[in-house]
């Protein structure tokens, strides 16, 4: 049964937020392929390589795999194109990279809207009577 908005969210996206079912959602396959954070490709140079740091940097392991370095390293090369364009005060070269760094940024949950839906729920604290009967073992 499919349900909500063409937009579905990332599997990844759920558990952090805590809405992920298994009823509901146990027949996504996303998940499969989701890995530790993407390896930055060697042909990044410069900005759009401070750009991919930054990204991947500050987002929890989990959220981007493997399949989703094609769109991060699109935005990251706008990224540096937009930031040339605004060096040289190309101000039609800026909008156009601005309108697609911000489809980029939506579709990667980048964006302060997409941010504020992304809430991860705090780990587990470790029980010390738990590491107390490991150790005593």
């Amino acid at each position: 049964m499919v349900s909500g908005g063409h937009n579905k969210k990332p599997t990844a996206i759920l558990k952090m937020e805590g809405t992920f079912d298994p009823k509901v959602h146990g027949d996504r396959v996303d998940e499969l392929v989701v890995g530790d954070k993407p390896n930055r490709p060697a042909s990044l140079q410069g900005r759009a390589r401070e750009a991919w740091d930054r990204i991947v940097k500050a987002t929890p392991a989990g959220v981007y795999g493997v399949q989703d370095t094609d769109l991060l390293v699109m935005y990251c090369r706008t990224y540096e194109k937009y930031d040339a364009a605004y060096k040289s005060d190309n101000l039609a070269a800026q909008t156009r990279y601005a309108e697609v760094i911000i489809r980029l940024a939506g579709k990667l949950g980048l964006g302060p809207i997409e941010r504020a839906r992304m809430t991860c729920k705090p780990k587990p604290k470790k029980d010390s009577f738990e590491n107390f009967s490991k150790k005593a073992r």
